[in-house]
This record gives C-alpha cells, sequence and structure tokens, in this order.
C-alpha cells in the first residue's frame, strides 16, 4: 500500500507552472506560484525553460509524417472494444426495430393507413421497413472511460 505524503512546495509549483501554460490555474494558485517563483530560483529557471519550450511547440508549423506510423492495438483493448461494440450494436439494433415496430403498429383513426405514409399496401409498408433496416449503417455505443485519479501530466 502506497502511504500518502505531503507535496512540497517546488512540486507545487511545478504543477501551476504546468496548468498556467494552458491558461487553467486559478487567481490564487496564481498568486501562490508568483510568491514561490519571486523566491526559489531553481523553479524560476525550470518555469522559465518549460514555458520557453512550450512556446516553442506552440509556435511550430505541424510536420505530417513522411510514412504511416502504425499503432498496435494490445488484444485487452480489442477485447474490450468488442465486448462494448457489440452491447452497443444490439442497443442500436433494438432501437430501430422498435422504430419499425411503432410505424408498422400504430392504429390510425380512418381511411387507408398506409396512404398517410405514402404506401398503396401494408405489404409495400412492410417491404420498405426490412429493407430499410437492412440498409442503415451499424451505429456503436461506446461509453466513456471512468474518471481516473491519477495526476495529470506537468506539461
Amino acid at each position: 500500500m502506497t502511504r500518502w505524503r505531503r507535496t512540497t512546495a517546488c512540486e507545487r509549483a511545478a504543477q501551476w507552472v504546468s496548468l498556467e501554460l494552458d491558461g487553467e490555474l486559478g487567481r490564487l494558485e496564481q498568486a501562490a506560484l508568483a510568491r514561490h517563483l519571486r523566491r526559489c530560483d531553481r523553479c524560476r529557471a525550470s518555469s522559465d525553460e518549460v514555458g520557453a519550450f512550450t512556446a516553442l511547440l506552440r509556435e511550430a508549423v505541424p510536420v505530417e509524417p513522411a510514412r504511416a506510423i502504425p499503432v498496435v492495438t494490445p488484444a485487452w483493448a480489442r477485447r474490450r472494444a468488442g465486448a462494448t461494440t457489440l452491447g452497443g450494436g444490439a442497443l442500436a439494433l433494438a432501437a430501430v426495430l422498435a422504430a419499425v415496430a411503432a410505424i408498422v403498429m400504430i392504429p390510425h383513426s380512418g381511411g387507408n393507413p398506409s396512404s398517410k405514409l405514402g404506401f398503396s399496401d401494408r405489404h409495400q409498408q412492410h417491404l420498405f421497413a426490412r429493407e430499410h433496416v437492412l440498409g442503415e449503417p451499424t451505429v456503436y455505443v461506446v461509453k466513456p472511460p471512468a474518471p481516473s485519479l491519477t495526476p495529470r501530466a506537468l506539461l
């Protein structure tokens, strides 16, 4: 079991420098960071170096790679994605079938029920619904990842 330990002022300052570069630092933390940087030469030098490097990266023109870079997905991720997409596919199929059933089973008041939808008879409506379901793209519902409790990167 990992024991909890208090962070030092310099560790907090390093995190605050990163947040400040991204524009995510609150006013109270900005004041604390400025006070710390006035007193700590090492953190001030580190802040200047990280700030210059970040500015250099942000000003650089994006470069396209010369060739495609293959990314191998680990087997556990493929299994997890397969399980997730299977559930999402079933959900999408159920939604489409419910919509078709609603269209077919809606009770109509008076007249020819198919004429309201532009079909000449009920058989034509069923054929259209069946072809429409088969021609629809598959929709995958992916669950968002659980929030992480790991600390954010410093850069």
